[in-house]
């Protein structure tokens, strides 16, 4: 019966490449896609296999006709026996077309009736194939089955002869099946019927030429039934031919006695027939020429070692049949009549055994042996047979097994979550750790706990071994002991377990949980955990759910029976008010645990009077966040975006506590040096009534004397490190650093030395804690709070490396929880409503030919340069030399002139330098305000002269500018003034330049925080106007690649600051070696 193409099994394009020649397969896809393809019939024969008879033009417009056999191996694997008429004969390129189009047709979702239209439309395209056979009606192919040969009988063999008109056929001839297999279609006695019968034999054959066929499996039985339906096949020499017969035959057998008294056992079978090994087993009787199905349980090997049983002495019959019963009890042997066999039809009764097993790695493990009792015997669950035959004693039994009562306590056993593992009578059943030993060993419990009291009551015989122990008991209350440290800086938590009156420390049970679970949430409801002496605790997750989230937080932190648990690690704890679990001990934990799991509902705090300014909504609630990381004696960092105010709240929060008393010592803020004299006007400004010293300037040694006078005291990074010994003197209310990402790197002395500082409290401002690698956010938390994220090892490997390597979004999404409480961002696009749009332009430049040409000679230099080096020292020693190839190429992209080569300084022009001129000239002329920044200020300077030469007015700051202020002030005020040149370095932060209205990025830098902070000079609270942000980019150059890197820099930092996952992409060595290539 055909087969929808649809329904077949789907042959994909690596399934003919695998069983094709290469070129034949190349071929036939050009075949293929041409339309070369006249006809194409999928059919299925069998389960497993499927036929294509296909008709494909050749090259000269003659058709070939295909035959194709698809079967389906073990491991879905398909072999494709393909024969074509063309001189290639075997899968040839026709019959890879023919196989593609196959596909296509699985693959099309047409009714049956499109189907038709589409058939009949087709017939357009081609002409019909022609039949390639040139068939003699008088000659024809014979199959002769197991013909007697000297040394075995040979399973097939063909033979050539004549059909003659008397009936009958004339004289044969052996045909050698090696051509006939190869190449049927040469030959003119082999018809259409005949091709379909060799292509299923071609998988039957085994061994070398000359072939052996044996007939096995579905595909065996087919091909001898389409051999019977040809008329053409006999067993032996008979002349007459094999017919099927439609009476399948069941195999009988009894004892019968020789005259010289052996007994022999003989069947209603012929030992001389044939039996063959296929699906379903088929016997050839010589006596009648007829092919039966056999209905049987045994398989052909069986079957003809029974047919073929040695005749057995009469004294030793008895012998003979115990011994049978005891090595084959499976085989249902009939008993001499002077035996008798007694049958047992009782119900059975499940037996089970529970005993313990050592396991490949030493330790003991369980498993339960099922058997079965029928009256007294005992009969294994395994192999499942219909019957046992024993002896016991001079009695002859047969136990008839009821199979189905049987499966059904198996399939009990097998709902409990329990599975068979074994072969014959060793199959046992097994808890595995599927899908964690947590619930392997809860199997066990509820079969010993629930189950077995219930299958006991059935009738059930349950025992064990005596060394089997496995016992389960249960929790009579459950506590938490806090212990304050005498600094009042960490707490001891001690978490038991009362056990008939006795305490037990819960932290060392549930090791094995911390180690193969990542989270509280991912156990499973029921826990089980080891005692000793094969007992285990039981108890439900749910009850120590809040124990279990702590101890997952904090493992890190455990010493034996305890963890020690720091301030501000309190909103990791539990929720504790579940009755199931009493809290001794100290309560000011749990109370700072309260608040800080609530931290989003902090207390709004009232502004002092004195403050000159009206707080935004967001920034009041900065300073109530502010207020409440004080109030419990907690660091944190304000990381609002650039622009949104965080001065003003700091030094509204700074106000507040001097209004309330409580600043009672200075506050030193650290700073980067541009920033001083924003400082100084912000306090002026904003909180007069704070009293300021600058420890800043050639002449501030003798200041120090006053410091104790003053509420803030003002220093820069730079200084902090030189005037270390005076500061380490001191005492602090708070150190405040403002850019505290200026300490990223924790092995900087400059970072040290602050770190060194003494401060009741700690405050971190930053736009971008985290610029780079995630190590940088450790540095400045190792300030705010040493130890909350652990040491730089461990933050390295059980943060840093997951995140940043393996993308860990489950690390990443711990970590943003740990730190959560504690850094409090907002962007301005959260808050602003009113800040106008920020209008992002990349203006790309392009190349000159000269400029061009010294570029890419500077980079094929550099690129082997650095090959070179990186074979010579490796990568991580050859950063340097990297970067210095880096360096040349931005500068070449900025202006030949910036490098000190000899072949530099021949190339006169400069095609960014020119573009920028012919902007300014245009955003000038329009009355823009521009900031211009460069990384370069050798690049400035060039810009300078030629503004100079221009008389175009500007301003300059770089980090060489002795007077920042009035730098600013004339941009500001100077009505002529309209263009401002900035080194990135000097000016990237801390300005506030909203009379601008225009940026220009002369270069692109790595880091998009850097660009962007210098871009928030202008788009920033204040702005009334649109702000145009220009980057140069010259195309085909390291600048678009480093606009790439941008891109992907921006997602290291988004996973932590925003509630979607995001991988992190870091900057690494192999990013700048990529650079420098093409």
């Amino acid at each position: 019966m055909k087969k929808k193409a649809d329904d077949t099994p789907i042959l994909s394009l690596a399934d003919i490449a695998e069983n094709c020649e290469p070129l034949y397969f190349e071929r036939g896809l050009d075949y293929y896609k041409k339309g070369m393809v006249a006809s194409c019939e999928v059919a299925s024969v069998s389960p497993k296999t499927v036929k294509i008879d296909a008709t494909v033009y050749g090259s000269q417009d003659q058709i070939y006709t295909q035959f194709i056999m698809i079967h389906t191996m073990p491991g879905n694997r398909k072999n494709i026996v393909g024969d074509c008429s063309c001189p290639v004969a075997f899968n040839c390129k026709h019959v890879v077309a023919a196989c593609m189009q196959a596909i296509r047709m699985q693959k099309e979702s047409l009714t049956p009736s499109q189907k038709d239209l589409k058939a009949w439309l087709e017939k357009f395209r081609h002409k019909p194939a022609t039949l390639p056979l040139q068939k003699n009606p008088d000659e024809l192919l014979l199959y002769r089955l197991y013909e007697k040969r000297p040394y075995h009988d040979a399973p097939l063999t063909f033979y050539k002869t004549k059909r003659l008109k008397k009936g009958g056929f004339g004289k044969e001839y052996q045909v050698p099946d090696g051509n006939l297999f190869q190449d049927p279609y040469r030959y003119h006695y082999v018809d259409h019927e005949d091709i379909e019968i060799l292509q299923l034999l071609k998988p039957l054959r085994h061994g070398l030429y000359p072939y052996e066929i044996t007939f096995d499996g579905e595909l065996g039985a087919i091909a001898l039934q389409k051999m019977l339906a040809t008329g053409r096949c006999f067993l032996g020499e008979s002349n007459t031919p094999l017919q099927m017969s439609s009476d399948p035959v069941t195999p009988e057998f009894h004892w019968e006695e020789h005259t010289d008294g052996k007994k022999q056992l003989l069947s209603n079978l012929d030992p001389e027939g044939a039996l063959l090994p296929t699906v379903p087993i088929y016997y050839i009787d010589p006596r009648t020429d007829t092919v039966h199905e056999v209905r049987t349980t045994y398989d052909t090997h069986t079957l003809s070692l029974l047919l073929h049983a040695p005749a057995v002495e009469k004294e030793d019959i008895d012998y003979f049949m115990k011994q049978a019963f005891a090595q084959i009890p499976e085989i249902d042997l009939p008993l001499p009549e002077e035996f008798a066999c007694e049958e047992i039809n009782t119900a059975p009764v499940p037996h089970l055994f529970l005993r313990n097993f050592t396991q490949k790695d030493g330790s003991i493990g369980h498993c339960i042996e099922l058997s079965f009792l029928y009256a007294d015997h005992t009969v294994p669950a395994f192999p499942r047979r219909g019957f046992l035959m024993q002896t016991e004693g001079e009695r002859y039994l047969k136990i008839n097994r009821d199979l189905t009562a049987e499966e059904a306590v198996i399939d009990e056993l097998s709902t409990l979550g329990f599975r068979q593992s074994g072969n014959g009578e060793d199959c046992c059943f097994y808890s595995f750790a599927k899908p964690d030993m947590q619930t392997a060993i809860e199997r066990w419990r509820v079969l010993l706990e629930e189950k077995v009291p219930l299958f006991r009551e059935r009738g059930w015989q349950i025992v064990h071994e005596e060394a089997f122990d496995f016992r389960f008991t249960h929790a009579d209350a459950l506590s938490v002991h806090a212990e304050e440290s005498q600094t009042h800086s960490w707490f001891d938590l001690i978490y038991e377990v009362t056990l008939h009156d006795k305490k037990i420390p819960l932290l060392p049970l549930v090791t094995t949980l911390l180690e193969e679970f990542d989270s509280p949430d991912a156990l499973p409801p029921k826990l089980n955990l080891k005692l000793e002496n094969g007992t285990y605790l039981h108890i439900d997750a749910k009850e120590i759910k809040p124990v279990l989230q702590t101890l997952f937080e904090l493992f890190d932190h455990a010493d034996a029976d305890r963890i020690r648990i720091a301030r501000h690690d309190a909103h990791l704890l539990g929720d504790f008010e579940d009755d199931n679990i009493t809290w001794k001990g100290s309560r000011e934990l749990m109370e700072l645990n309260k608040k800080l799991r609530s931290f989003e509902g902090i207390a709004e705090v009232t502004p002092a009077p004195t403050l000159k300014a009206t707080l935004r909504e967001y920034q009041q609630q900065g300073l109530n966040w502010l207020n409440f990381l004080h109030e419990y004696s907690f660091s944190g960092i304000l990381a609002d975006d650039m622009g949104l105010g965080k001065t003003l709240q700091t030094l509204a929060f700074l106000q507040k506590l001097k209004t309330e008393g409580a600043l009672k010592k200075p506050t030193l803020i650290v700073m980067p040096t541009s920033l001083i004299g924003n400082w100084k006007n912000e306090i002026e400004k904003f909180t007069p009534d704070l009293t300021y010293l600058a420890l800043y300037g050639s002449d501030r040694a003798k200041l120090f004397d006053q410091a104790q006078k003053y509420d803030l005291l003002l220093t820069t990074y730079q200084l902090c490190l030189r005037d270390q010994e005076k500061f380490k003197e001191m005492e602090f209310t708070y150190i405040i650093l403002d850019e505290a990402q200026k300490i990223k790197n924790p092995k900087a002395k400059m970072t040290q030395a602050i770190k060194s500082f003494r401060a009741e409290h700690k405050l971190a401002l930053s736009g971008t804690p985290m610029e780079n690698n995630l190590a940088e956010l450790w540095s400045i938390f190792d300030f705010l709070m040493p130890g909350f994220l652990g040491n730089l090892a461990f933050f390295k490997q059980h943060y840093q490396n997951p995140v940043e390597k393996e993308h860990d979004m489950r690390r990443q999404e711990q970590l943003k929880r740990k730190i959560a409480p504690f850094m409090l961002r907002r962007t301005k696009e959260d808050v602003l409503e009113e800040l106008p749009e920020k209008v992002e332009i990349v203006q790309k430049v392009t190349f000159g030919s000269k400029q061009a040409m010294l570029y890419e000679n500077i980079r094929v230099t550099m690129e082997k340069k650095v090959t070179d080096v990186i074979k010579s020292k490796g990568l991580s020693r050859s950063h340097i030399t990297i970067l210095d190839a880096l360096l040349k190429l931005r500068q070449i992209c900025c202006d030949p002139a910036l490098l000190s080569l000899s072949e530099a300084k021949k190339v006169k022009e400069s095609a960014k330098r020119e573009t920028l001129f012919e902007l300014l000239e245009e955003l000038l002329a329009e009355g823009r305000k521009i900031l211009l920044f460069s990384q370069f200020t050798t690049m400035l300077d060039i810009i300078e002269k030629e503004l100079q030469r221009k008389k175009i007015d500007y301003a300059l700051l770089t980090g060489q500018t002795r007077k920042r202020e009035e730098a600013i002030r004339k941009f500001k005020e100077d009505a002529n003034c309209n263009l401002f040149l900035i080194s990135l370095k000097a000016g990237g932060t801390g300005l506030n330049l909203t009379e601008a209205d225009t940026i220009i990025h002369y270069d692109p830098w790595w880091n998009p925080a850097v660009e962007n902070q210098a871009t928030d000079r202008a788009h920033r609270i204040g702005q009334s106007k649109t702000v145009f942000v220009y980057k140069l980019v010259v195309e085909n150059s390291i600048e678009e690649k480093i606009l790439t890197l941008q891109e992907s820099k921006k997602e290291l930092y988004k996973g932590l600051y925003e509630k979607e996952e995001q991988e992190q992409l870091p900057l690494k060595a192999e990013d700048l070696i990529r650079l420098l290539q093409e």
